[in-house]
């Protein structure tokens, strides 16, 4: 009888093309992850954020685009949407989400967290007109004294980036807004057959560990905002190019 092989002996079951294949694709992979949290919320205009446009395809297909620094060390305060609807037969129908009671598994109700988290990221960290006209003004205002100084050009055209970049800024988060606030009421209204729709935002606090301590439950009303109407439409409004 021959004795057995030894198993360091046996050659490996892929060949170098093979291996060298995985290995990019596990290289690919783990650069696609580690995009996320690099270029979100935090990211580089030079490098992590046009990356992260690219693997934006990838991001989307694979769930893979996320900023985990969101969750720690301070989550902060938490926000719902809620909405009231006057249906078509008269009725009021009122509701929030993210919901508990109605979005599961967690997964899904994870799913509407974000969206309302999103909202209340738009709506709170986008200026309103007024806000943002002055806000250009005053950078306009800074140009004019630095060209009447002799400033240098280099401090001119810095100034005239920043006033771009505000503009172009202000456009897109604007867009953005306008799009999801609309698909959200939309969704909404023809699940509830709705004629008239009313959208809020509430911030709910954290309580503090003494508050916790003290037998503070987490969805006390006490720590839950006023709410903030953010939106109001009509049927017509939303669905106006459908019914053309």
């Amino acid at each position: 009888m021959h004795a057995p092989e030894n198993h360091r002996d046996q050659p490996f079951a892929w060949g170098p093309l093979t291996r060298g294949i995985v290995s990019l694709v596990i290289a690919f992979y783990l650069a696609v992850v580690l995009l996320g949290p690099l270029a979100n919320p935090i990211g580089s205009e030079a490098l992590t954020i046009p990356l992260s446009r690219a693997a934006s395809p990838v991001h989307q297909t694979l769930y893979l685009g996320h900023g985990y620094r969101f969750f720690g060390p301070d989550p902060g305060p938490g926000h719902l949407l809620a909405y009231r609807i006057e249906t078509t037969a008269g009725e009021l129908i009122e509701g929030q989400f993210p919901d508990r009671g109605q979005h599961w598994p967690r997964l899904l109700y994870h799913r509407w967290f974000m969206l309302s988290e999103t909202v209340y990221d738009h709506f709170a960290f986008t200026p309103t007109p007024e806000a943002f006209q002055e806000s250009l003004q005053e950078v306009q205002r800074e140009m004019d004294v630095a060209r009447s100084e002799g400033a240098p050009r280099e401090v001119v055209e810095q100034l005239e980036l920043r006033q771009w970049n505000m503009r172009r800024d202000y456009d897109l988060s604007s867009r953005r807004f306008d799009v999801l606030i609309r698909g959200i009421a939309g969704y909404l209204m023809q699940k509830h057959d709705g004629q008239t729709i009313q959208l809020f935002c509430l911030e709910r606090l954290i309580p503090l560990p003494v508050d916790v301590r003290a037998g503070s439950e987490l969805n006390d009303p006490r720590y839950l905002s006023v709410p903030q109407e953010i939106a109001e439409f009509t049927r017509s409004e939303l669905f106006s190019e459908e019914s053309q």
